[in-house]
């Protein structure tokens, strides 16, 4: 009898802890809720979604200077949500972060803590959902003048944005991303047979210098 009754217990316990888990995801997500934040609605069926609209403009790294020595006068693990919302608001769907001249400083100072701020990033996917690009890059090697075919894209699909101004560098932001850059990676392929293309999932934005 009485091991019934710890069984009983044990899934009452259990089913609390369950319960206040729960709780606390959805105050989390709440917390995402930024009218300043330009982002898609999130969808509850999908445990990691990046719910980021995608810029056409980069970010100027001088903007992310100010923000990374506030953040940088806490130690990593002291970080909460409150610390890390400023750069996460100025990162939100950029396409990349501009490191050239006088933004170098700010972009090599964002350097400086991307390891710990990725990190943070990807153990809270509420937020991580907010920037979570994804690239794609065709290695046109030795081709003199590759043709991507790029004039006659699909208008039912986004429109691909450059990465600086290169031409066979992309990127993607959006629940759809990762179907918009396979559909990309196909378009490249059957345009130019044996081309290599390449995917990358990124955390946080990509720098450019």
């Amino acid at each position: 009898m009485f091991s019934g009754v710890k069984t009983i217990l044990g899934k009452r316990k259990e089913k609390n802890i369950v319960q206040k888990e729960n709780k606390k995801n959805v105050a989390r997500k709440k917390k995402t809720k930024d009218k300043n934040l330009e982002v898609e609605e999130p969808d509850d069926g999908i445990d990691i979604s990046c719910i980021a609209i995608l810029k056409q403009e980069p970010l100027e790294g001088k903007l992310l200077l100010e923000p990374v020595r506030e953040l940088s006068r806490k130690h990593p693990k002291d970080w909460d949500y409150n610390d890390l919302m400023p750069i996460i608001k100025l990162l939100a769907g950029r396409p990349f972060i501009d490191g050239k001249g006088d933004n170098r400083e700010g972009a090599f100072a964002f350097d400086t803590i991307k390891l710990d701020f990725d990190s943070y990033l990807e153990k809270h996917d509420d937020i991580r959902g907010l920037i979570d690009p994804t690239y794609v890059i065709a290695d046109i090697g030795a081709i003199v003048n590759p043709n991507f075919l790029l004039n006659n894209y699909p208008q039912t699909v986004p429109l691909p944005v450059n990465f600086g101004g290169t031409n066979y560098i992309w990127t993607f932001a959006g629940r759809n991303r990762l179907v918009d850059a396979t559909h990309l990676i196909g378009w490249i392929q059957c345009a130019d047979p044996g081309i290599n293309v390449f995917r990358f999932d990124t955390t946080s934005p990509a720098m450019q210098y």
